[in-house]
């Protein structure tokens, strides 16, 4: 449905990535996405539109991502990325910011605009850890935290507004 590596090769790309990036001295980043609102997007225009939004998610994705990259759904709204090699730590998150500014964009499908967006966390080896399953985990609390935090934030914007509107 989108073109992009599916889990299997993930996890086999993950594994040579790792091993390269031990040999060379490199580093090596991996990214979790989680798509935001694709159940509402279901919810409230079918799963027709839901595919739109996953499949517009998935080609943003990788225009973002180098030749060297793997870009690849593992399920549902579940996306990562292998970014390999790294020149410094800190491209990482210069990715992580592209990758929020296109995808973070509304889906047009049918008329509709279908609000989209990503929730993501990194994980770099080997400063987060030297096997693979751990940069994974790492990865997915990153992109939980972050994901709960804005959650939090959205929840006290709408309270204080609220609030605001009461008095």
């Amino acid at each position: 449905m989108t073109g992009l590596a599916n889990r299997a090769l993930f996890y086999d790309r993950r594994r040579h990535g790792l091993a390269q990036a031990a040999r060379e001295h490199e580093w090596l980043a991996v990214i979790m996405l989680d798509m935001d609102g694709l159940k509402p997007i279901n919810d409230t225009y079918g799963h027709r539109a839901g595919d739109a939004a996953i499949q517009a998610t998935a080609g943003r994705l990788a225009t973002v991502a180098r030749h060297s990259d793997t870009v690849a759904r593992l399920g549902g709204d579940e996306f990562a990325l292998i970014l390999a090699p790294l020149e410094t730590q800190a491209d990482a998150e210069v990715v992580a910011q592209r990758l929020r500014a296109v995808c973070n964009q509304p889906v047009a499908f049918e008329g509709q605009v279908l609000p989209t967006g990503v929730s993501l966390g990194i994980a770099i080896y080997p400063e987060d850890g030297l096997d693979p399953g751990g940069l994974v985990d790492k990865a997915d609390q990153a992109m939980y935290a972050t994901n709960r935090q804005r959650k939090a934030q959205t929840t006290a914007g709408r309270d204080a507004q609220r609030e605001r509107l009461g008095s």
